[in-house]
């Protein structure tokens, strides 16, 4: 997959999430998850192992498939975000792109893409508060 699609797909991903096209929700408390391959690397190393952390996850659906932005963290390296996309239920999700690596413009995005999802999704019933008391 080329940069520039990928720095599109991230382009039209906050432009979905700001028009509230895609609704994402909390990877914990999701009743969609992703269908994973599993890593048949054997080799374990404490530094450099990444969690996911679920709590701190966004999913949202998307025609067939699933968008999911995935925090992991790290012991050595603080956390990252990872956007996977699963195009299908019979295929697995892959992994586009990470924040940890990629062009510094598509980190960016990344970043931002995530931190706009977070404060639409963190608390719905706050934001639709805020924009009855704008709108009203």
């Amino acid at each position: 997959i080329m940069n520039n699609e990928i720095n599109l797909l991230l382009e039209k991903l906050i432009k979905l999430t700001k028009n509230k096209s895609l609704v994402w929700n909390t990877y914990s408390m999701s009743n969609v998850k992703l269908i994973m391959k599993k890593n048949s690397n054997t080799t374990f190393n404490i530094f450099n192992s990444s969690t996911p952390v679920y709590e701190k996850s966004y999913i949202t659906s998307y025609k067939n498939g699933l968008i999911a932005l995935i925090v992991y963290e790290q012991i050595t390296m603080g956390s990252y975000i990872e956007l996977l996309l699963q195009p299908d239920a019979s295929n697995n999700a892959e992994c586009l792109i990470s924040s940890n690596d990629g062009t510094i413009e598509e980190q960016a995005l990344i970043k931002r893409l995530y931190n706009l999802v977070d404060n639409t999704a963190s608390n719905p019933a706050l934001k639709n508060f805020i924009n009855d008391i704008i709108n009203d």
